[in-house]
């Protein structure tokens, strides 16, 4: 009678064993959720510096074209007063 353990195959291969597989993988996963954090990060400072800068250029427009989109003087005051991370 042959006995097998179950952690000699998986689905019919080789357990992972050893330190350096150990490594690789958790080395491997880190650096897959690494990369997806600084694209979210790259993507939420990108918008901020968007933000910040249309706040710096609607206080540029003259009253002809505040009145153009409907927009008070005082509206621009209030958005342009906003903290850059606010939406």
């Amino acid at each position: 009678m042959v006995y097998q353990h179950c952690n000699e195959t998986i689905n019919g291969q080789q357990p992972v064993s050893g330190p350096d597989l150990t490594w690789r993988r958790w080395l491997g996963t880190g650096w897959r959720l690494f990369k997806s954090d600084a694209g979210e990060l790259l993507t939420l400072l990108t918008t901020w510096q968007k933000r910040a800068a249309m706040r710096q250029y609607i206080l540029t427009l003259d009253h002809r074209m505040l009145r153009d989109i409907n927009v008070s003087r005082a509206d621009i005051l209030a958005e342009a007063q906003k903290p850059f991370w606010r939406k």
